[in-house]
């Protein structure tokens, strides 16, 4: 994404979602690669793509460690179709 070029960063973390994050030698869990599409897909205009993936992360978030609030608020504005 910091290249500019969010879809193939969608793309990349598509990949690590579909397949076992166990043996991908990440240390991601579902919902940061969630997180991470969404901001992907936001970038390059794909609201609806972006929607999906940050509704995701709205949901395993609710509730979390006070840590993650910032980011946890900002997924559940564009969940809910905030998009200022």
């Amino acid at each position: 994404m910091l290249l500019g070029r969010p879809i193939e960063a969608a793309n990349v973390m598509r990949s690590i979602l579909h397949g076992g994050l166990e043996g991908s030698g990440l240390y991601l869990t579902r919902t940061a690669v969630h997180e991470t599409m969404a901001r992907a897909f936001e970038q390059a205009g794909r609201r609806d793509s972006a929607t999906v993936h940050f509704r995701a992360v709205e949901k395993a978030w609710r509730g979390a460690d006070p840590i993650l609030k910032a980011r946890y608020e900002y997924a559940r504005a564009r969940a809910a179709g905030n998009w200022h």
